[in-house]
């Protein structure tokens, strides 16, 4: 699993920052948002429901990629991507449309 959480926040960030021309830069709010989502697709589909463990894992992953969430809030970001990653119904779609 640590692998997989890995793979996927550097996806994420790689297509965050190869985004084109947005009206604003990410927030720590926005950058907590992509992980925490992220965390939770990323569990659902391994078959994980316990809103415990998504917690803890949010928690965890807040601390494990600290550097990297830094480096998020200097990507552009387009004003509805909030709106869509909280909608998105799994990683691919939260990575490439969401972040596009």
């Amino acid at each position: 699993m640590n692998s997989l959480r890995t793979s996927v926040f550097i996806i994420a960030l790689v297509a965050l920052g190869l985004s084109g021309c947005r009206k604003s830069l990410a927030s720590q709010q926005d950058c907590n948002l992509i992980l925490n989502r992220l965390t939770e697709l990323s569990l659902v589909k391994l078959g994980y429901h316990d809103p415990a463990l998504l917690q803890a894992r949010q928690a965890e992953f807040i601390q494990l990629f600290a550097a990297e969430l830094v480096d998020c809030e200097k990507m552009p970001l387009d004003a509805k991507a909030s709106a869509c990653i909280k909608d998105a119904k799994d990683v691919p779609s939260l990575v490439h449309i969401c972040l596009k």
